[in-house]
């Protein structure tokens, strides 16, 4: 599921203009949704705690990046995202869930060439129509150096049931 968020929230800051390729001078864009909501498919393979789905989330979500314009090297980004909410998740068998969840995004990015960090984190709280109980949490990181090879890389989705 991070990854899809992921995949979406990179994919809607690039839509909405706020990743650019080049700026000629530094700029700052802030994004705020207040009490949004999404129906977000929940893949089998996305969803070790409760098997594939549909999830309806209502949220909030901040998304900031910093630009500050071409380095001698390449361009200088910080990216920042924050979407916490609740949810309502229908598994295709199974009890209904209903929870909260945190998720957040950072990306750096500093020339020369392509070194960058980015690291996001998902916390899922959910609680069933049954009464079972269920934390997800997953944890991404990847480094690259300035010759583009991925020193770091990790994605460690955990479920935990009560």
């Amino acid at each position: 599921m991070k990854k899809f968020l992921l995949i979406l929230l990179i994919g809607s800051a690039s839509s909405l203009g706020f990743v650019s390729t080049s700026a000629a001078v530094p700029t700052t864009e802030t994004n705020v949704t207040l009490a949004g909501t999404a129906a977000v498919p929940v893949p089998s393979g996305l969803a070790p705690c409760t098997g594939a789905g549909t999830a309806i989330v209502t949220f909030n979500a901040v998304f900031h990046m910093t630009d500050l314009g071409p380095g001698e090297f390449g361009e200088i980004e910080n990216v920042v995202s924050n979407i916490e909410g609740t949810f309502v998740l229908t598994p295709t068998s199974g009890p209904t869930f209903t929870g909260h969840f945190f998720s957040g995004f950072q990306l750096q990015s500093t020339p020369p060439g392509k070194q960058f960090n980015v690291t996001s984190e998902l916390i899922v709280v959910g609680t069933g129509s049954d009464g079972s109980q269920w934390t997800f949490v997953e944890i991404m990181h990847v480094t690259s150096t300035p010759a583009g090879d991925i020193t770091v890389s990790f994605d460690t989705p955990t479920c935990i049931s009560a």
